[in-house]
């Protein structure tokens, strides 16, 4: 897989931008679960939520590196200037008989800087997204006042902010470099490392498919804005590799691996179940111990999913004219059908069984990651169903039918059979012929059953012995 590499400082700022605005253009809520701003199109307040939490986050760090530096140029006059442009935005408000949101961001949400040089480098990456936000806020309909302030507030980061911040960087003596290292290896077979991949190809594939959506059908709602959220998941999860040093693995999801909807409702509809899956998801990889930045990027990007997301395709389905036609009905006897349900109750099988494992075993490896991949499984079936207007057929596997296990030792071992049964299902339906998203979709979960899950069982079964 590519990686894409990310400089620790450049990392710093991308997981504060991911945190501050990773909802992309939808509601923002404060620490209480207050409304902060409501998501209208007739009324600014959505802007001015990105915006004004923008500028709070980035007084914060200044603020911080003051604390922790000294009064040190350009920080100690940057800080003055963000501070009245939070006051431009507060205005903005107060005109409209609102109240601003508050500063959600607390001391412990704004990183340290060990050195100047690595603060300056941080300054500018925080100006870049800055003035980038500013890009995407002035694209939409504003009215003139909030228009000006945007334009103004922009202006400053880009022609004064930013080249002093570009100037200390400059300034600072670069460290001399110790001799180069091998990057770290990601360790592989890692819980975590697992729990990433599975979030990160996910993200990948939600926003592979809203921008094929935008290529075919134009510049649709909620598309474009949603689109630019999972851009921002992209990110969040790429800096939390990075400030490992780990690589990004890139996308799985090729162009031709993603399908296409013949009107925006079918779209609309594969995006209720791309959202529906992608928060099932998260529940499953919340389940486990995780680093305190995963736990809460994962929370985000979940929230975000279900508060947002969801709400607004499923918003954009009920918007659809209902055709006068009822759905065509899957066409049983054919090849197709016939093989995708022969995965997905597979898929079931295995989930149920790894499920009833936890139940009876408590929260043992590898079941309880692999449980959370079975779910992206069965998600990924689905997703094929509703890109066909299908109904996804639901398990015929009920709790009785699935067997207990007296050990955990039996219980790999029956882990073992399962996958190896898996690979050997697939080999037999990746023998026929497929359409691309569905051939793609059977050989990564054939991938994860051989490369990934039998490995795993086959090491608890040898370690239980």
């Amino acid at each position: 897989m590519n990686a894409r590499t990310v400089t620790p400082g450049i990392a710093l700022a991308l997981a504060l931008l991911a945190a501050a605005v990773i909802g992309g253009a939808c509601d923002a809520k404060d620490r209480a679960g207050s409304p902060v701003f409501e998501v209208s199109s007739e009324d600014p307040t959505e802007a001015l939520g990105l915006a004004i939490q923008d500028e709070y986050r980035v007084e914060r760090t200044y603020a911080r590196v003051l604390t922790e530096h000294g009064d040190i140029g350009p920080f100690d006059h940057v800080v003055l200037a963000e501070q009245k442009h939070i006051n431009a935005l507060t205005g903005l408000y107060t005109t409209r008989g609102l109240n601003a949101p508050s500063d959600p961001w607390q001391p412990e949400d704004i990183p340290s800087f060990a050195t100047l040089r690595l603060a300056c480098e941080a300054g500018v990456a925080l100006e870049e997204a800055n003035v980038a936000l500013y890009d995407g806020l002035l694209t939409g309909e504003l009215p003139a006042d909030v228009r000006t302030v945007f334009l103004n507030l922009q202006a400053a980061s880009r022609d004064h902010h930013l080249p002093a911040f570009q100037l200390c960087v400059a300034q600072q003596e670069v460290p001399e470099e110790p001799p180069a290292e091998p990057p770290t290896e990601p360790p592989e077979e890692s819980d975590l490392y697992d729990r990433l991949g599975l979030a990160i190809q996910d993200e990948y594939r939600t926003e592979g498919t809203y921008a094929k959506v935008l290529t075919e059908h134009g510049d649709v709602s909620p598309f474009d804005r949603v689109v630019i959220a999972e851009q921002k998941h992209i990110n969040a999860l790429t800096a939390l590799y990075a400030v490992r040093e780990w690589p990004v693995p890139g996308s799985d999801w090729q162009p031709e691996d993603i399908p296409s909807f013949a009107t925006l409702r079918l779209a609309c509809e594969a995006g209720v179940a791309l959202e529906e899956a992608n928060v099932a998801l998260y529940d499953g990889l919340l389940t486990g111990e995780l680093p305190a930045d995963v736990h809460t990027v994962f929370l985000n990007l979940q929230a975000a999913s279900r508060d947002h997301h969801l709400p607004a395709f499923a918003l954009c389905v009920a918007q659809q004219e209902v055709p006068e036609e009822p759905p065509e009905e899957p066409p049983e006897e054919s090849d197709l059908y016939v093989s995708l349900g022969l995965a997905i109750q597979d898929e079931y099988r295995t989930q149920g069984t790894y499920a009833k494992v936890l139940a009876e075993h408590g929260d043992v490896t590898p079941f309880s990651n692999i449980l959370v991949a079975e779910t992206a499984h069965v998600g990924s079936l689905s997703a094929l169903y509703a890109a066909r207007e299908w109904p996804v057929p639901g398990s015929d596997w009920q709790p009785e039918d699935i067997p207990s296990f007296a050990t955990l030792l039996l219980a790999c071992e029956a882990g073992v059979a399962l996958e190896e049964a898996n690979v050997a299902l697939y080999d037999g339906l990746l023998a026929g012929e497929l359409p691309a998203d569905v051939r793609t979709v059977f050989l990564n979960l054939q991938a994860a059953s051989r490369d990934h899950h039998q490995p795993a069982f086959a090491r608890c079964a040898g370690n239980s012995r």
